[in-house]
């Protein structure tokens, strides 16, 4: 039962090395962190989005798109603050 999942849109996944399914076709990119960069710091990321990421091995959390504040880097002082969506 290690691969039973009660969704049947699911059975596609298989399970991962590091925690949980990923794709097949992710499998084998899944040795490296995936870069990721929060479009805000609202709420939302403030209290779920960034630490989810800053706590799962699989991601690295790398920049932060604040239009005027800086909030992101009181808690993160690694992230780099960007003002544009572009600039990501």
């Amino acid at each position: 039962m290690e691969n039973y999942c009660p969704r049947p849109h699911h059975q596609h996944l298989i399970p991962s090395p590091i925690d949980g399914p990923v794709l097949p076709s992710l499998q084998k990119n899944m040795e490296q962190p995936i870069n990721v960069g929060l479009a805000g710091f609202g709420i939302s990321a403030t209290v779920f989005h960034a630490p989810f990421f800053e706590t799962m091995p699989q991601y690295n959390l790398v920049s932060v798109l604040e239009r005027s504040k800086e909030g992101s880097k009181k808690k993160y002082p690694w992230v780099k603050i960007v003002r544009s969506i572009e600039s990501m």
